[in-house]
Formats: C-alpha cells, structure tokens, sequence
C-alpha cells in the first residue's frame, strides 16, 4: 500500500483499494446501495438505517474494531458524481468517506477514502477499512457468479445482507455443511446402486 493517499489533499485519511472482475457498471450500481456496502463491514453491527431525506442518512450502529464498543448514531449525506459517491457527516471525527471507481485491465476497483480532516488520531478512528476491504473483494469475488443467477440478487439484498456479520458467518457455514451432506448422500445412493 502507497504512503500517499490516492486522491491529492488529504493530510490525514485512510484508505484501502479493492480490485474486482466486475464491470464498472455494476461495481458502481452495487455501491450506489450504501447500506449495503456497509452491512458488508464485519467489524459493523448496524441497529437501524433510515434515509431522512433522499440524500441524507441516519444510521445507528456498532463498531467492534473500535478500543470503545458503543453504540452510535451517524448522520451523512450521500453525493453521486460520475465515478464516485462521498459521504458528508454530520458529526463525529471522520469527516468524508470516498467510494471511487476505476477502470482496470481486468474489470475494476473500489478505493474506499476515509478523510479524518483536522481531527486527531484517537481511539475513536475506525480500524475496521483493512477487515472491511477483505470482506468486500471476498464478496465480489463470489458476486461475479451470482449475479448472473435469477433470483439471487433479490436473496442476496432482502434477506442474506441484512443479516449481523456474525449470523452471515453462521448461516454459510451451514449451507457448505448442508451442501457437503448432500453430495456425500448422493454419493452413498451411487455406490449403494453400484454393489
């Protein structure tokens, strides 16, 4: 990772890069859905998420990366322009994260900017941005594939994302489980067919 960030101007921000094979067509429509990018942090427990208005947002959440685990309640407004979406909070230390998207030689990428302005280095700065880069290229890597399948998407929004990160965590390990259960009583039948 580059010592200088990768936007010019920001004195004090974290940022982590994102490399995936999705166009950046539907890279960009899937981070146009913020709650949904953001439920996708495994450090973030989110309580409520409530738009205020058509831009702006109201999100109570937990953040487990964090010294101090509390409750907390953020406001931001989103802004679209071309490639790139900012969230504007109202309150607390972090002032702007940045969602850019560029073009790659094998689809695209999503540099996530977290801008902390003036404000001093503290306890209260989210550690979560590496764990957070690691759950989304996972993600898209599987999003590839399952985009393409009818219904997914829709099972994935409604139900899957909505889901704690740990309850995520859970309900995949039972669904390799119960998918490993099948194959081996597929293979049973086989082999019970061939003696």
């Amino acid at each position: 990772m580059s010592k200088t960030p990768p936007r010019s101007g920001l004195e004090n921000a974290a940022w982590v890069t994102i490399p995936t094979k999705l166009s950046v067509d539907v890279l960009l429509e899937f981070c146009s859905n913020v709650e949904r990018l953001y439920r996708l942090n495994p450090y973030l427990k989110i309580f409520s998420w409530r738009a205020l208005s058509k831009n702006t947002i109201k999100a109570d959440w937990e953040n487990h990366s964090m010294a101090v685990e509390a409750r907390t309640t953020t406001q931001f407004e989103i802004k679209h322009s071309n490639n790139e979406i900012q969230l504007k909070y109202l309150s607390g230390i972090k002032q702007t994260t940045y969602l850019i998207i560029d073009v790659t030689r094998s689809g695209s990428q999503l540099t996530i900017i977290d801008d902390y302005g003036d404000s001093k280095i503290s306890t209260k700065v989210d550690k979560s941005l590496n764990a957070w880069g690691q759950s989304l290229k996972r993600f898209f890597d599987h999003y590839v594939c399952l985009h393409q399948i009818p219904f997914a998407k829709t099972i994935i929004d409604r139900y899957w994302i909505q889901f704690s990160p740990f309850t995520r965590r859970i309900s995949y390990i039972l669904v390799v489980l119960a998918a490993i259960e099948l194959i081996a009583l597929l293979l049973f039948m086989l082999l019970m067919q061939l003696l």
